[in-house]
Formats: structure tokens, C-alpha cells, sequence
């Protein structure tokens, strides 16, 4: 590896992790021959302050998402606890009849009443205080307490096809395909969150193309490996078009991938049409 500044990179090393740093340093090695003992070496040309670009850019990538993220949580609250609601009264979340898999529900609602318990939320001291007699507070200050992980949960468990029909217009997708959608955005939050690499990681939870004739967003050809995060973008960036019209958030991503010219868009599988597609 070589150096414009060696100073300023000793500088850096003290602030980020050598060990945190090698992952993306990782695409320029050359791995040495098959069975060798030597150890790998870089590419001819390769700067530790292209490693830096690299690492900047993933934690662009990752606010962008905490950003995205914050809007489809809130949207996805809202929605729930409305719909609801208004099918079943303002304790619709505590009726074991309204969701699918009671095992299930009772999680939830226990996990709840958890942090229904601990919050030092001014809203629920208000509940807690004014209204002691309900055992959770109506679903419309409920769904405040929970993490998009137990959104998600808690509309994949909803029991009328009907009901995650009309959450799921509001985001522009069929319901199945939004259920997907959230568990794959939840792992891409936990990640962003909790500061892990998000740039070319494989995805534990896959987000497939949903069936051609459903929306604008179905088109497969626009969809690349289940596992990788451009399907995310484009269902992020789709998503944001229906709850938050007017956003720039897909213009900031493109923006971040032009401004950093270490990243290579085809180790990350993108589509190779993926300007237009982020547009």
C-alpha cells in the first residue's frame, strides 16, 4: 500500500481501527497463488487514501439510510395504528383475534408492555398516570414504542389480507412485497445504527423483485441479486416517492456514489443502468 501523506494516515489509524479498516481495503488485494504462504499483496496503485474514500462513503451510505429510514418508520406507525384503529377500536393491538398467529401477538404484546413500562417518554408518563386502569395505552401512542423491527412484526401478523392491503398502498406495495421490504430495511437500520460496513455487504434477508404486473417498481430488469443492497435502494427510493414526495433522497445517493471514486458499483451489484434508476 502506498501513501500521499504517511502522517496523516498514522493520524487516521488512531481514530478508526486497523481492523475495522482491512474490510475495505479487502477488493485491493491480490490473493497470492493457490496453496502460496506468502502473504497477499495490493494492487500496483493503491493509496491508503483510497481506503478512506471507500470508508466515507459507507458511512455517507449509512446516514443516508438512517435518514430514509426515520420517514418510512414513522409513515409505517402511523398507518398501522389508522388503519387499526379504525376496524377495531383504539385497542385494536390487544385483540388476539385481529393477527394471525396468537403466539406471536402475546410476544408482542408483552414486548410492549415492557417498554411501555420503562419509558420515560413524556406521552406514556401521561398514560401511565392519567389512565392507569388500560393496560396499554391506545394504539396511536402504542405504536410510538415500538422499533421498526416490531412494526414489522406486528404487520406481518396482522390477520386480514384486507387490513396490510390498505397499509401497504400508502407505500406503493403490494403487502407481501412491503412485509419483505421491512425486514430487509430493518437489517440494513440495525447495521447503519450500530456503525457496521454497509457498503458491498450480502444481505441476510433477501428483497426479490416482486411479480411484473404489480407496479412501476416490479420491473425485474431493474432488480439484481436478492441479497444486495440496490434492490433496497430502488424499493427506498419508491417507497419515499408515495410518503415523502418532493425528497432528494435518491438524488443524494447518486450523488454520494459520483463524489467517491474508490467505489465500484459492480462489486455492489448494481444494475448497470443504475443512474437512471436512481434518478
Amino acid at each position: 500500500m502506498q501513501f500521499h501523506d504517511k502522517a496523516k494516515a498514522l493520524e487516521r489509524l488512531t481514530c478508526i481501527n486497523y481492523y475495522r479498516l482491512r474490510a475495505y481495503w479487502l477488493p485491493f488485494e491480490t490473493p497470492p497463488p493457490s496453496g502460496s504462504t506468502e502473504p497477499h499483496h495490493f494492487r500496483a496503485g493503491t493509496y491508503f487514501e483510497d481506503i478512506i474514500d471507500l470508508y466515507r462513503f459507507d458511512r455517507k451510505l449509512r446516514l443516508l439510510f438512517i435518514d430514509a429510514v426515520e420517514r418510512v418508520e414513522v409513515a409505517l406507525r402511523t398507518q398501522l395504528a389508522t388503519v387499526l384503529c379504525n376496524a377495531y377500536g383504539l385497542d385494536a393491538h390487544q385483540k388476539p383475534e385481529n393477527f394471525h398467529n396468537k403466539k406471536t401477538h402475546r410476544e408482542g404484546v408483552a414486548k410492549l408492555l415492557y417498554e411501555y413500562g420503562r419509558s420515560k417518554e413524556t406521552f406514556a408518563k401521561h398514560h401511565q398516570d392519567k389512565y392507569s386502569d388500560l393496560l396499554t395505552p391506545p394504539l396511536w401512542v402504542s405504536a410510538e414504542l415500538l422499533t421498526l423491527g416490531e412494526l414489522s412484526r406486528w404487520f406481518d401478523n396482522i390477520g386480514k389480507r384486507a387490513d396490510k392491503t390498505t397499509i401497504a398502498d400508502v407505500f406503493g406495495m403490494p403487502a407481501t412485497y412491503l412485509g419483505m421490504y421491512l425486514q430487509a430495511l430493518t437489517l440494513v437500520r440495525n447495521l447503519s445504527a450500530h456503525h457496521s460496513r454497509l457498503w458491498n455487504r450480502s444481505l441476510s434477508n433477501k428483497l426479490p423483485a416482486p411479480d411484473s404486473d404489480l407496479s412501476a417498481l416490479a420491473q425485474k430488469k431493474h432488480f439484481t441479486s436478492e441479497h444486495h443492497l440496490f434492490n433496497c435502494i430502488l424499493a427506498t427510493g419508491h417507497a419515499l416517492d408515495k410518503i415523502s414526495p418532493g425528497h432528494s433522497w435518491r438524488r443524494r445517493m447518486r450523488e454520494a456514489l459520483d463524489e467517491h471514486s474508490a467505489v465500484d458499483v459492480h462489486s455492489m451489484d448494481f444494475h448497470p443502468d443504475w443512474k437512471t434508476l436512481i434518478s
